[in-house]
């Protein structure tokens, strides 16, 4: 499958979900059928279960493909709209031949054409076309094979053997770009912070106080959600040991986080699958995160979704858990260097972490039953003045962040008014997080979905 189409069958859901009417719900689930069966014939192993649910995915297909055939073009012979076509029925002996032969991964029918056309269409027009012309097919294959092996052998000769260095393997880990200069941000350092910053030999264009941060972007308890996140680091320093109640509870003093250095990254580098070859864990690409202000000369902030390990959260996030995973929306990307802590080299401890907005899963993490998309939106804006714990915010360390995340924003119109807080997480933008968010439930649900559709249509 070439990449322009993998790029159609990744977005084609998230486009069409908010256009299509209600009415039009089998037409949903039908493409919802074919798209979940190309995506589990890409998988590298198999078992009973994978084998079920591809065979699940063509009983869905044909149940309702008869939603598209008024599309089809009239059979010459029978004058008749229908989906008697080669490749269609090929995909019922898809779990055969898997049971046979193994994976069918990389397996392509172009193959068979391409050697048509090198082993026969490029000599058929040097030969006479006579009883004989398959004898002169294969002569004249024959030679063109000795000429490239004799090309070889030439080429062989001339080549020189070099050395190569060994490259060193990085570590695939989430790192940071460059950091932003304060002047696009119109933040000003006052001379008595210019000094301060100029003493701990850090860039003054570059770095200022936690306090004037706060100032100047005016971000709702950033200082509080920062205190508790520095708190937390010097807990693990010192060995502290932390109850799961006390996590993300609120420190009265703030002084701390006021006087630290913060610096602001425009955006972070994570890693994901190769769109060419997904199932290959040691060949990933780099996905660029970003989380800056003046994105595409406009004067909003660009802010990124991103998908969390749950495991290395704390069990008391506010959001809800999306089969072990966290969907988070970018606020800020920073560097943050605590004056009041050092490490054994007696420097300046140095964390680097994200200012995250929770988000929560709508409808306790359900997929939607049309396109099976799952609805986010964001926590509560409902301020808790009494509440001791941080609720919609928080700091997350980089090496929690995996990888960005597709939403697709949808309008909600409640009591005349437009929502505009609620998205739909592109479970199909590739086969990583098409593994990672799915209805559990799902054989039980699309199985009665299908049969009801059925029904309605005698």
């Amino acid at each position: 499958m070439t990449s322009n189409r993998k790029i159609v069958i990744h977005q084609i859901l998230s486009i069409i979900a908010s256009l299509l009417t209600h009415e039009s719900s089998a037409v949903m689930h039908c493409t919802q059928a074919m798209i979940d069966f190309i995506m589990l014939a890409q998988y590298i192993s198999y078992d009973e279960d994978t084998l079920r649910y591809m065979q699940h995915a063509l009983f869905r297909w044909n149940k309702l493909k008869k939603v598209f055939q008024y599309l089809r073009s009239f059979d010459t012979d029978t004058q008749q709209r229908h989906f008697n076509i080669l490749k269609f029925h090929a995909m019922t002996h898809y779990a055969n031949f898997i049971h046979w032969y193994d994976v069918v991964n990389n397996v392509n029918t172009k193959y068979e054409k391409i050697c048509h056309r090198h082993l026969i269409k490029k000599f058929f027009d040097h030969i006479n076309k006579r009883d004989t012309f398959l004898n002169q097919l294969i002569h004249h294959n024959t030679r063109h094979l000795n000429l490239l092996a004799m090309k070889n052998v030439l080429l062989y000769e001339k080549t020189k053997f070099v050395q190569i260095k060994k490259n060193v393997m990085s570590a695939m880990i989430t790192t940071l770009c460059w950091a932003i200069d304060l002047s696009k941000l119109s933040i000003l350092v006052s001379h008595a912070q210019y000094y301060q910053i100029l003493d701990a030999r850090l860039d003054s264009k570059k770095w200022c106080l936690a306090s004037t941060l706060m100032k100047n972007l005016n971000i709702f308890e950033f200082l509080n959600v920062l205190t508790v996140f520095i708190c937390e680091f010097r807990n693990v320093i010192d060995e502290i040991q932390v109850f799961n109640h006390d996590l993300d509870k609120r420190v009265k003093n703030a002084v701390d986080a006021e006087s630290c250095f913060i610096i602001i990254h425009d955006f972070l580098v994570c890693w994901k699958q190769n769109e060419k070859n997904e199932n290959d864990l040691n060949n990933l690409v780099k996905d660029r995160v970003i989380c800056a202000l003046n994105w595409q000369k406009s004067e909003k902030w660009r802010c990124d979704c991103v998908l969390i390990q749950k495991s290395f959260a704390s069990s008391n996030d506010s959001s809800d858990t999306l089969n072990d995973h966290l969907s988070e929306r970018l606020q800020l990307i920073i560097s943050v260097i605590d004056r009041f802590q050092w490490d054994n080299k007696d420097c300046l401890l140095k964390y680097t972490d994200a200012f995250i907005n929770l988000l929560k899963s709508w409808n306790k993490s359900t997929q939607q039953k049309v396109h099976e998309m799952m609805k986010i939106k964001y926590w509560s804006k409902q301020i808790f003045k009494n509440s001791c714990f941080i609720n919609d915010k928080k700091f997350y360390n980089m090496s929690t962040i995996l990888r960005s995340l597709h939403v697709v924003l949808t309008i909600t119109k409640r009591k005349r008014v437009e929502q505009r807080d609620f998205f739909y997480i592109n479970n199909f933008v590739d086969w990583d997080i098409y593994n990672i968010f799915y209805d559990k439930d799902f054989l039980t649900n699309e199985t009665r979905a299908v049969e009801k559709f059925d029904e309605l249509d005698k």
